[in-house]
């Protein structure tokens, strides 16, 4: 349904439906998939933003949001303020390393003081994964240290890559054998950049040692894009990881030793510039069941020691464990602003002993369907994603605690490593998830005990007195009174815009609590909503 501006009264019903239930969209990648699927969810669209904002906005860039505008009262954004701390490659490894060596700290103070209070249970540091597992090796180039590290174990001959650290969709990446061609192609990139006067060689790149073993499928390399989703709560982060995703297989067959990047780069993003890839397109991917099938007819065979149905069963949980990981080490990185999420593409490959090792995190994963895989899966999971993001919102701006949630065979949450430490806002139990065969996974702990009220301001009348300004504001008044005409009425234009900006604030939080009144049902089943009998009471 789309809803335009008309007249100035339609526009107030347009105001207050807008922040019920209106949605917004800009930008590309695929926008139109974002639309079809909030319309099947019941909002309305608005083609241009209303004055007070809509319910959920959906931004494609997080450099087109005005975060001035964004009120976590009663609005959803599909970004986090510093999520760079995740999308980054760099901030990323810094992350994890920073969060690998206070367990090492944590763990030799436990071995240390076995008769003191622990900082970490034993049980959270067993279930630790060292980096070395499932993190190439990796080194800052503009880190001088990790620059001189790297030239020091750095062998001719040995494959290597080099990556940007912001940039995604396989832009400026390549792979290397030796120091003089890593030097001649960053100096080659470096003379192509906007900011050559401003940066050096190493700005802002890392390189990777590059899996030379990857698991294949017909010979092809490929990786596994999945998903990870974080929402902010309060003063929480809510992190769910996908149980499901799709391949994306390279275009030519494996050969370590030819450098065409259509081999070893399996980015659509990069695919699709491919001359014959529209002839090829669906052969470049493959839903997990397709996999599953192809490795229990082909790879199982030749692994006696593996089970079939490996890829169903047993992989997901892989990819959890490591998605867990890299959650507890951002989860106080991260800025927590009530109602933003994030919604991240997560790149896996398998190697040939079937380890997973991760490559990165995508802020912005594409939705662009080109293939019968992507049509398959992408859908589904944004269709999940978007219905745990709202329900989880709606519940906590309503009932005051996120869960029980629905039931999903997508997304599995995420506990964090410490359960001492855990907010009442999430639970005080640790949710039992069932078997992956059932594909059922249950995200209810099942306990509402959250003492974190839904945030309520006063409610500013018409006919303002002077009670309603704060200290500083009085105080500029009484100043006024006291200067000479020019300047008193320069003070009284800021006063002006200050009761001006107090209207709009007000207005705003005003229109919420008539939403939150009017359209949630407030269940009383709990002591914690005496107070809001009383004022529901009071309203009508």
């Amino acid at each position: 349904m789309t809803i335009k501006n008309t007249s100035t009264k339609d526009n107030i019903y347009h105001f207050v439906n807008a922040k019920i239930n209106g949605y917004y969209v800009l930008g590309k990648n695929n926008s139109q998939l974002v639309r079809d699927q909030l319309d099947l969810l019941g909002f309305n669209r608005y083609d241009s933003l209303p004055i007070g904002g809509v319910k959920f906005n959906w931004i494609t860039r997080s450099a087109d949001i005005d975060w001035k505008t964004f009120d976590s009262n009663f609005q959803i954004l599909n970004h986090i303020y510093n999520e760079r701390q995740l999308s980054n490659k760099g901030l990323l490894l810094t992350n994890l390393k920073n969060y690998e060596l206070t367990i090492l700290k944590n763990k030799r103070f436990n071995e240390i003081n076995t008769n003191k209070i622990r900082l970490i249970p034993s049980s959270n540091i067993d279930n630790y994964l060292s980096l070395k597992t499932f993190l190439p090796e990796t080194y800052l180039l503009d880190n001088t240290n990790d620059r001189i590290t790297f030239k020091k174990i750095f062998k001719d001959g040995s494959t290597w890559i080099c990556k940007p650290v912001g940039l995604s969709c396989g832009r400026e990446v390549f792979i290397f054998r030796s120091q003089q061609q890593l030097e001649n192609l960053l100096n080659e990139y470096h003379k192509n950049s906007r900011n050559n006067h401003y940066c050096t060689l190493y700005y802002n790149r890392l390189v990777q040692k590059y899996i030379e073993n990857p698991l294949l499928i017909n010979k092809h390399k490929f990786d596994i894009r999945t998903y990870l989703l974080c929402i902010c709560i309060s003063n929480e982060i809510l992190c769910f990881a996908a149980q499901t995703g799709y391949l994306r297989l390279s275009m030519y067959k494996y050969d370590l030793e030819n450098m065409n990047k259509f081999i070893h780069l399996t980015n659509q993003s990069i695919q699709i510039k491919n001359k014959v890839f529209s002839s090829v397109k669906h052969n470049t991917g493959m839903t997990m069941d397709e996999f599953n099938e192809y490795f229990n007819e082909y790879i199982q065979p030749n692994m006696p020691y593996i089970k079939k149905g490996w890829v169903l069963n047993e992989l997901p949980e892989k990819i959890t464990k490591i998605l867990n990981q890299v959650a507890d080490s951002v989860r106080n990185k991260l800025s927590i602003r009530e109602g933003c999420f994030g919604f991240y593409g997560v790149d896996i490959l398998i190697d040939e002993k079937l380890n997973c090792w991760l490559l990165e995190i995508n802020s912005g994963p594409t939705l662009d369907m080109t293939n019968a895989a992507l049509e398959k899966v992408i859908p589904i999971c944004l269709n999940a994603a978007l219905n745990i993001v709202i329900e989880s919102l709606d519940n906590y701006r309503s009932l005051g605690s996120v869960f029980p949630l629905h039931s999903s065979n997508i997304f599995k949450y995420l506990l964090p490593s410490n359960p001492p430490v855990l907010s009442p806002i999430i639970s005080n139990q640790i949710p039992i998830f069932t078997s992956l065969n059932t594909h059922r996974i249950d995200l209810t702990p099942g306990v509402l005990v959250s003492f974190h009220r839904y945030r309520r301001l006063p409610l500013l009348s018409h006919s303002k007195s002077p009670n309603h300004f704060s200290k500083s504001v009085l105080q500029k008044i009484k100043l006024t009174q006291k200067k000479s005409t020019p300047v008193r009425s320069q003070h009284q234009s800021i006063i002006h815009n200050v009761i001006k900006k107090m209207d709009r604030e007000h207005l705003s939080h005003q229109l919420t609590e008539f939403i939150r009144m009017n359209n949630k049902p407030i269940i009383l089943n709990n002591k914690l909503h005496e107070q809001d009998s009383i004022i529901h009471s009071i309203l009508q």
